[in-house]
């Protein structure tokens, strides 16, 4: 069961414009809505109690009114009472949206950068492979993890802030992309942060990548040596190894939060669940912070 003080004392931290602008975009015509801010923090609970899915959060919020109380439900007479279905929930994910989540995303980040828990002094470039839940999915594509390790799916791109290891800019694609070419996107998603290095394993090494990155972002781009390159030759480096495990561990939370466990299938519907356990994972963070 889960402990009623602690779930109030996660989202009270949670105060977030874009909450409070997706909330404003319903009509005051037609029947009452669920709260916005209720209808994601239980989607929040979801990856935090590994729900696989709506439907099971649906019975779950049915059965457990306290917990769905904590979330923000039947609270204000303008909101509709009662815990939303199955299909509600659906509706609101569909109505937020990728662009919703992104922001919701960018604004936890910046609530993170402004409390002190990231710095953003440096940061570390990875990405991580999803495997599709149907192999019939029209937006997935073939990729590699290595060079004999294909897959069939999409491809989260974070960089990580090399203190706190939490996410502060992600991008999703399908598999065939390669790591190298979300780099400087990801650079430019930044927002608060204005880091003066980034690490990256030996797929970001890339003379034109360095040099893209300090002439137009003023990062220095530190990389091992890609061994497949002509010439090269694998070195082992503490350094890298250590920036290494900084995002590790990140993806390594992510994993708890249920970030590979795809139910879903086309670009957008993958892209949301990862944002969610992207969002859970800055939720908690933000939560723990003093202020």
């Amino acid at each position: 069961m889960v402990r009623l003080l602690t779930l109030k004392r996660l989202f009270a931290k949670v105060e977030l414009a874009s909450l409070g602008k997706i909330e404003a975009s319903y009509s005051g015509r037609g029947p009452r809505h669920y709260p916005v801010s209720a209808c994601f923090f239980a989607l929040v609970l979801m990856h935090l109690l590994n729900m696989p899915s709506e439907t099971m959060l649906a019975g779950y919020l049915g059965t457990h009114r306290d917990v769905a109380e904590a979330c923000g439900f039947n609270r204000g007479f303008k909101r509709r009472c009662g815990t939303p279905s199955q299909s509600a929930l659906n509706r609101f994910k569909h109505r937020v949206g990728v662009e919703g989540f992104e922001r919701i995303f960018e604004d936890l980040a910046r609530c993170l950068m402004k409390a002190g828990v990231a710095k953003g002094r440096w940061v570390v470039v990875d990405s991580s492979a999803v495997n599709a839940y149907f192999h019939s999915d029209p937006d997935a594509r073939w990729g590699y993890t290595d060079v004999d390790k294909p897959f069939f799916g999409y491809k989260l791109h974070v960089l990580v802030d090399g203190k706190s290891e939490l996410p502060i800019a992600f991008r999703v694609t399908a598999g065939n992309v390669h790591d190298s070419q979300e780099y400087l996107n990801l650079l430019d998603d930044l927002e608060e942060a204005e880091p003066k290095r980034a690490y990256g394993d030996a797929a970001y090494d890339s003379e034109a990548l360095r040099e893209a990155s300090l002439s137009l972002y003023d990062i220095e781009l530190h990389t091992p040596r890609n061994p497949r390159r002509k010439g090269g030759k694998a070195r082992s480096n503490k350094t890298f190894k250590r920036v290494k495990s900084v995002v590790e561990r990140g993806f390594s939370r992510l994993k708890l939060l249920r970030f590979k466990d795809l139910k879903v299938k086309r670009f957008n519907s993958v892209a949301v669940h990862l944002l969610l356990a992207l969002a859970t994972m800055l939720v908690v963070a933000l939560s723990a912070t003093g202020n």
